[in-house]
């Protein structure tokens, strides 16, 4: 595996027709730098505007994973809702990034949802407030926070997945109980238009990540 192509920690197609890469983010900002030709000085330049080293990692992860998807370099666009499309293009895409982590999944025409997460102890004290009461009745208590990520990271997909009118995520979506696993499948409902989806999902090392597509 060449230097530039070690870090891409996961990269896969789907059964769906979908494309999902995840991007082990342990590079500089100059080796990410390094991976574009055509896009590098735009890159650059966006790039300077941000306050943090951090914020820019997952900025250009998050673009050298598309490139590797699509197999070119492209640029990237977000609409009045902050969903990024890529630009003179019509596949569709999601992105996500978190501790360490950027992934993207794209679509040749279906709308897709993607997030990744860390367990973090911190979701304990906000579960009331992104679970309905049923929810939590069904909580895995034995992996609890392993239970409330995943069930938090399927309803940030499906906002996603929804073009973002879920807003209230107690109440607009519900998780249907599922046996928690390493991977697997589990079913989540869009109750403002009473719509079911089946979303996948994986967990590696502290973290969890679920994807899927309309």
């Amino acid at each position: 595996m060449t230097e530039k192509n070690k870090m891409l920690f996961y990269n896969k197609k789907l059964i769906n027709g979908c494309s999902l890469a995840i991007w082990k983010i342990e590079e500089s900002v100059e080796q990410l730098l390094s991976h574009f030709y055509t896009y590098k000085e735009a890159m650059t330049t966006q790039i300077t505007s941000m306050n943090s080293e951090k914020r820019q990692k997952e900025f250009l992860a998050v673009r050298v994973l598309i490139s590797k998807l699509l197999g070119v370099e492209n640029g990237v666009i977000y609409n009045s809702d902050g969903r990024p499309s890529l630009l003179n293009r019509d596949e569709k895409i999601s992105i996500s990034h978190t501790q360490g982590y950027a992934s993207v999944i794209i679509h040749p025409n279906r709308t897709v949802g993607v997030d990744i997460e860390q367990c973090r102890e911190k979701i304990f004290r906000i579960k009331h407030k992104f679970l309905s009461a049923f929810e939590l009745a069904h909580v895995d208590l034995q992996n609890e926070l392993a239970s409330l990520t995943l069930l938090w990271s399927a309803k940030e997909t499906l906002y996603k997945i929804s073009d973002n009118h879920l807003v209230e995520f107690d109440e607009d979506m519900e998780v249907a109980p599922l046996t928690l696993s390493s991977c697997g499948q589990l079913y989540i409902t869009d109750k403002k238009v009473e719509k079911r989806y089946e979303l996948s999902y994986q967990f590696f090392d502290d973290f969890v990540i679920v994807y899927g597509a309309e």
